[in-house]
Parts: C-alpha cells; sequence; structure tokens
C-alpha cells in the first residue's frame, strides 16, 4: 500500500513539473556606453527570468560608478527601483553583481539607470556589459 501510495505521488509531481514552462536564464551579455553627465542615463530594457542578482562590468569610464537596477511589466514601460538599499556602487574592471527584487516584486523586464558616484567621474564616457540573470555571483557589490 505504501509503496504504491509513494508511486502516485511521484506521478503527480512528474505531471506537475511536466506542466510547468521553463524559462532560460536571460544571461547574454548586452554592450552600453554612456557620457556620464549630472544626469542617470539608462539602459535598454531586458526580460527578467529569475531572481538571481544583475549582472554588470564596465571597462572605460571613471574608477567607480552608481547603478541602480529597475523593474519593468513592460520592455518600453516606466519603471521602479529595485535595488537592495537603492544604489549600487561598482568599480571599474570588477565583475560585478547587484542585488535587486526585480523578479520577486513581480517584474518581468529590467534596466539599468548609471550615474557618476561623485563629481569627479562626470565628464568620462562609460563602456561596459551588463545581463539581467546571472548564471553564478560575481563580487557581490550591495
Amino acid at each position: 500500500m505504501r509503496k504504491k501510495l509513494v508511486a502516485m505521488c511521484m506521478a503527480a509531481m512528474m505531471a506537475l513539473g511536466a506542466t510547468t514552462p521553463a524559462y532560460a536564464a536571460n544571461t547574454s551579455d548586452t554592450e552600453y556606453e554612456f557620457y556620464i553627465t549630472a544626469t542617470y542615463q539608462r539602459t535598454e530594457s531586458r526580460e527578467k527570468t529569475n531572481s538571481t542578482k544583475v549582472y554588470t562590468q564596465y571597462d572605460k569610464g571613471p574608477w567607480h560608478l552608481a547603478f541602480q537596477t529597475y523593474g519593468a511589466t513592460s520592455r518600453n514601460g516606466a519603471g521602479s527601483n529595485q535595488t537592495k538599499g537603492k544604489t549600487a556602487y561598482v568599480e571599474k574592471g570588477v565583475a560585478s553583481s547587484i542585488t535587486n527584487y526585480i523578479n520577486e516584486c513581480g517584474y518581468t523586464y529590467a534596466y539599468l539607470r548609471v550615474n557618476s558616484a561623485d563629481e569627479d567621474g562626470m565628464g568620462y564616457t562609460a563602456h561596459g556589459v551588463w545581463s539581467p540573470d546571472s548564471s553564478r555571483n560575481y563580487y557581490v557589490v550591495n
């Protein structure tokens, strides 16, 4: 009797698992390049499929930049800052993971807002890459 019950439970779990859609993590890098001023610059929105940290690394620009992760319900929709601590500071050349609440708050798209971390960083061109999902944690900045 017990074996039969276990077999029925396993069959039910397998059936439920077969109907649950699987989403591939959106971990491919997208480049960004901005001229840094006193105003935040924004990347394009990308689909976010899980609750992992947002990845970024930049190789050109001031020694550190201020990043915010925004969540939105559509590709062109207005977003909301979902960054843990509201702002994360990333150093040039450091592969970084930004803790965020985008997926947990029901948003399906992510974008970055990037600004100088201080007055010394204005007037530079910043170039880097980012992805809304991560396959692992890099240097966690917040």
